[in-house]
């Protein structure tokens, strides 16, 4: 007897609203601490999990200065860790193909599914960086679709910046905050 194909899931990003800092109308988007971070290097810290023993461990880059604190968040809270690698997990293949278009409609499709009312600005990234241009260049489309909410970033991914500045595509209502103690610091000044 022939089995049936199961019905396709339609996997959706994980996004908060508020923390202890940030009021409920801004809606927050996070990846894996030091995983998705190009550009650190002072900060630069992950959090893996033992296969054998489900254990998580956290990791210092070699030229750590200090410890990321959300890389300390998700040692200490698995949801976060879990919520965080989830999105990873799904944005990384259609990064890795650059597939602007298929994580612009992921990213809108979670953002669309939660409950939008009330939500004046979107942080990109309480934790984790762009990992690619790609990645980059879907978020800068997201922000075009919802032109009366505020984006924004801290992020040492500066060439990516660079890039979308140059090619303007980043809108108006997207706000960077260039975060020294990276890879890319020489591109603060400069640019």
């Amino acid at each position: 007897m022939k089995q049936k194909a199961p019905a396709p899931v339609t996997a959706e990003l994980k996004f908060s609203k508020g923390n202890n800092k940030l009021p409920k109308s801004t809606m927050i988007f996070s990846l894996p601490a030091g995983h998705s971070c190009p550009g650190a290097k002072d900060c630069k810290s992950s959090v893996s999990v033992d296969p054998v023993t489900g254990r998580p461990t956290i990791t210092d880059g070699e030229a750590k200065v200090f410890r990321c604190y959300a890389a300390t968040s998700e040692l200490i809270y698995k949801g976060v860790r879990e919520a965080r690698q989830h999105n990873f997990n799904l944005l990384t293949p259609m990064a890795q193909q650059k597939d602007v278009k298929g994580m612009t409609e992921l990213i809108l499709r979670s953002m669309y599914s939660k409950d939008m009312k009330g939500v004046d600005r979107v942080r990109v990234h309480e934790s984790g960086d762009y990992f690619s241009l790609s990645y980059f260049q879907a978020w800068m489309a997201v922000a075009t679709a919802f032109p009366n909410v505020k984006f924004y970033s801290y992020t040492k991914s500066l060439p990516h910046v660079v890039k979308g500045q140059a090619a303007g595509i980043i809108p108006p209502n997207f706000l960077f905050t260039a975060s020294k103690g990276g890879h890319f610091d020489y591109l603060i000044e400069r640019h």
